[in-house]
């Protein structure tokens, strides 16, 4: 594979609650909303007000490292007791 081959990059797609891949940025954005990468698509699931997306992003959390498993810990005091099973996880 040639060095300058771009790599996918995963991103969660908050409004529709999938993760994406994205090569070398030419992908559009989801016309459903908006496309949100590292922790700062962490942080935007957590706050999401459907309880899939916050568990999905739970579960996502642990691939930021150390900051990710703060926000992933932050959820156990989510209100809904799925999202605190996700994190407790």
């Amino acid at each position: 594979m040639p060095e300058n081959t771009p790599q996918a990059q995963k991103y969660v797609c908050v409004a529709c609650a999938q993760r994406i891949a994205v090569i070398g940025g030419s992908a559009a954005t989801p016309s459903s909303g908006v496309v949100l990468g590292g922790l700062d698509g962490v942080k935007s699931g957590l706050a999401n007000a459907s309880t899939e997306v916050r568990i999905r992003t739970v579960l996502d959390a642990e691939n930021y490292g150390e900051a990710g498993l703060n926000l992933a810990i932050s959820a156990l005091k989510d209100e809904d007791f799925e999202v605190i099973g996700a994190a407790y996880v």
